[in-house]
């Protein structure tokens, strides 16, 4: 089997379904966590509950509800009750744990509602209770209950101004970290004395524990100082409300707790992955009659940068320079950035395939794509969006400006127009982002 160009459209729905099918998080839960009379195991870790034991469940993120109701299908009868925040509201709900849908990428009151929640309910617990948190992406706005001294407004404006800054989720989470009581360990803080297990989907480009959902059950090893840093580095001491800036440094001058300690009743399992998706991807493109090679599942940097440097490789001579023949299929997943500069509407994806399409021009029978895993790039109905040598042309032709398009962070109008956005609606998982070039020989 030879994969054509004239079937690129079944190539990419193919593709697409298969990397997401791989991390579905129900699947993922059931895979790590099993239960058989009075012994709970959790990935290699073996766990015995008493008689009276009980199991919560809480958690956040894009593949919390999935998530939750794999845990109470295991853990059954022993379930004593849950909470999870999520994103969008699912079709089918846990009988037993509370979802509630809080507020993504900027926290709501339902966020905090939701963490209250959890707050009342773990301050239940024993010694000899196990507290399950299900924690994927999109947790640190989904779960959130600020610092006494700050209001959910003064959070609120605070990850508008870091999300549109440019700055990598990593060094954002560093700041929301010192500014929540559920961050940064937090949530497991408030399940002691119970032991608290938690299985965590990453989304962050090298699964750093910490850094996903701003790691609420990890440690954190983070100070104000670091965050301060960050403030600075992208100029926003300006910007953020005064009591957050005005927190940060009284902290940082003496006051603050410093890095955590480890707790040795908290065990953290992650559970799924970029790279999984992308070894399915890779695979199943191999059944499409594809030469594959899955080149990075941790690429970063600014969307534009990173999809004029895929161009260049999509477009380069022998199989990429990477010992590849015609048809093949590279995949890199990875996460970047976009520093908002422009009142356009677009997504990570969909910039750096728009500025993709600019270096692309006149490259025959070759693609790229750019998709969100989650299933929403931005602030658009799109999960992400293709482009290939002939896109270009094609905005010419329609009297489109990419460059202009670009400069106003517009990529999605752009894309939309010729049809080259995807449209997955939301998938229920999150693993960051993949991008596919495709390169056929006719």
């Amino acid at each position: 089997m030879t994969a054509k160009w004239i079937d690129r459209h079944t190539h990419i729905a193919g593709l697409i379904e298969s990397a997401i099918d791989a991390v579905d998080p129900y699947l993922a839960v059931k895979k790590h966590i099993y239960l058989a009379g009075d012994t709970l195991t959790v990935g290699e870790r073996v766990l015995q509950l008493t008689p009276n034991a009980r199991v919560f469940v809480v958690g956040a993120g894009k593949a919390g509800a999935a998530m939750a109701l794999a845990a109470e299908e295991v853990v059954g009868a022993r379930l004593a009750g849950g909470v999870v925040s999520v994103d969008q509201l699912p079709h089918r709900s846990p009988r037993t744990i509370k979802i509630i849908r809080g507020g993504h990428p900027i926290p709501n009151r339902n966020s905090v509602l939701a963490s209250r929640q959890m707050q009342t309910m773990l301050r239940e617990g024993r010694a000899e209770d196990i507290v399950l948190a299900v924690i994927s992406g999109g947790g640190s706005a989904l779960l959130e209950l600020p610092v006494r001294s700050l209001r959910l407004q003064d959070l609120q404006r605070t990850t508008e101004a870091l999300l549109w800054s440019g700055a990598a989720i990593q060094e954002v989470n560093v700041v929301r970290k010192e500014l929540s009581q559920t961050k940064g360990g937090g949530l497991a803080r408030m399940a002691a004395p119970a032991t608290v297990v938690g299985l965590i989907l990453s989304d962050v480009v090298g699964d750093s524990l910490e850094a996903i959902a701003s790691g609420p059950t990890v440690p954190k090893h983070t100070s104000e100082v670091d965050a301060l840093a960050v403030v600075r580095r992208y100029g926003l001491s300006g910007t953020l409300p005064r009591r957050v800036v005005e927190y940060l440094s009284h902290q940082a001058n003496g006051l603050s707790a410093g890095p955590q300690p480890a707790n040795e009743r908290v065990h953290n399992v992650l559970i799924g992955n970029n790279a999984i998706a992308c070894v399915a991807a890779s695979r199943k493109a191999r059944r499409l009659g594809f030469h594959s090679r899955v080149l990075t599942s941790s690429f970063t940097g600014e969307a534009r940068e990173v999809g004029g440097a895929i161009a260049a490789l999509a477009m380069s001579p022998d199989g990429m320079k990477l010992g590849l023949r015609k048809p093949a299929c590279l995949i890199l997943g990875g996460e970047s950035t976009v520093t908002v500069r422009g009142r356009g509407k677009g997504g990570r994806n969909q910039e750096l395939a728009l500025a993709a399409s600019i270096a692309l021009s006149g490259a025959k029978n070759t693609l790229v794509l750019s998709l969100a895993t989650d299933g929403v790039d931005g602030t658009t109905p799109a999960a992400g969006a293709y482009v290939t040598g002939q896109t270009l042309t094609d905005f010419k032709a329609a009297a489109l400006d990419p460059v202009r398009a670009l400069a106003n962070n517009d990529s999605h109008t752009l894309l939309d127009a010729l049809g080259q956005t995807i449209c997955t609606g939301p998938t229920g998982t999150n693993v960051g982002d993949i991008v596919f070039v495709l390169n056929y020989d006719r």
